[in-house]
C-alpha cells in the first residue's frame, strides 16, 4: 500500500483529527483509524498502535454519540488486527463498551454489542466477566422505552451477522434514509 510511506504523517493528522473541535472530522478520523487496522497489513500499524488507543479513549469520552459511536468500532478493530498489542488496554475499553450497553441511543448499545464480542473473539479471557457484567445490565437495557416501534425487532442471543452486514441492511433501507429530515446528530 502507498500509505505505508507516509503513515507517519497519516498518524500524525489522524490523531490530531481525532481531537479536533468539529465533531464530524473526529468520528471521521475514528472511522479512518478503524480502516486502516482492518485493511493494512499490521506490521504497518503495529508501530502506531499505542498512539492510536491513547486517542481513542479519550474520544470514548467524548460528547458526541457519533464520535463514541465509531471509536467502539475502532477499538474492537484495532483489538482483532493487534491483540496482543491492546491486549493491555481492554481492561480500559471494557467500561465504555459497558456503559454504550445502556445508552439511550440504540446505535450506540447495538455497536457496544457487536464491538464486545468482536474483542472477545481474540480474548476470551475477558468472557467470564463480560457475561456477568451483561447479566447485571441487561434489566436496565430491558427498561429503556423503545425509540420506535422497529426499535421492538431487537432480537437477543449471539450475533450471527458481521456489523458489515447489518450496515448493509439499513443502507440500503429507503425507509430509513428517503423523505427524512438532514441534522448534525452530534
Amino acid at each position: 500500500h502507498a500509505i505505508a510511506e507516509v503513515m507517519e504523517q497519516v498518524v500524525g493528522f489522524l490523531i490530531s483529527q481525532a481531537m479536533t473541535d468539529n465533531h464530524i472530522v473526529r468520528e471521521a478520523a475514528c472511522q479512518c483509524i478503524a480502516e486502516l487496522a482492518k485493511r493494512l497489513e499490521p506490521q504497518v500499524v503495529s508501530a502506531h498502535v499505542t498512539p492510536f488507543l491513547n486517542a481513542l479513549i479519550v474520544a470514548f469520552r467524548d460528547e458526541s454519540w457519533p464520535v463514541r459511536d465509531a471509536v467502539s468500532i475502532a477499538c474492537a478493530d484495532l483489538t482483532v488486527a493487534h491483540p496482543e498489542l491492546c491486549a493491555g488496554r481492554i481492561p480500559e475499553m471494557i467500561p465504555f463498551w459497558y456503559s454504550a450497553l445502556v445508552d439511550p441511543v440504540w446505535s450506540l448499545r447495538e455497536t457496544a454489542a457487536i464491538s464486545l464480542a468482536t474483542m472477545l473473539k481474540v480474548h476470551k479471557e475477558f468472557l467470564d466477566p463480560v457475561k456477568a457484567k451483561l447479566q447485571e445490565l441487561l434489566p436496565r437495557y430491558q427498561s429503556q422505552p423503545c425509540e420506535s416501534a422497529d426499535d421492538n425487532r431487537v432480537q437477543f442471543g449471539v450475533a450471527k451477522n458481521k456489523r458489515e452486514e447489518a450496515k448493509r441492511k439499513r443502507d440500503n433501507d429507503p425507509s430509513l434514509h428517503e423523505q427524512q429530515q438532514t441534522f448534525s446528530c452530534g
